[in-house]
């Protein structure tokens, strides 16, 4: 791990030097330090570096893995829009043109009753 930083005459005093920290792969890690002097931003940088990688590794997952995880933890929570329709097929009678959603299983029961495939829009 490197820290890289800059200075700039033009920022505020207590921010006039930036870091970020380097990954020995070659990638950098996306979060800024800033501090007046450059030792500063080397011992904030230090200090995150330190923390993070104490973390446990299961913690550190990316935003997607986080939303499944949070998901999964409640079992009232719905992930997705829509969930419950998953699996359904829109039929309407041949005479009433009740419109009805049925999983597909029920497909040809409904087929053989008078109903016909539909979609929601359809008159």
């Amino acid at each position: 791990m490197n820290i890289v930083t800059y200075s700039s005459e033009n920022a505020k005093p207590e921010y006039r030097w930036v870091g970020y920290i380097v990954l020995a792969n070659g990638d950098y890690l996306s979060v800024m330090f800033r501090a007046a002097s450059e030792e500063a931003v080397k011992v904030k940088a230090e200090q995150f570096w330190q923390t993070e990688t104490k973390r446990p590794i299961n913690q550190m997952v990316d935003d997607d893995e986080a939303e499944v995880k949070a998901i999964n933890a409640d079992p009232w929570a719905i992930a997705k829009r829509g969930q419950q329709f998953v699996g359904k097929v829109w039929v309407r009678h041949k005479e009433t043109r009740e419109l009805l959603r049925v999983p597909a299983e029920q497909l040809q029961q409904m087929l053989d009753n008078g109903y016909e495939k539909s979609g929601p829009r359809a008159k």
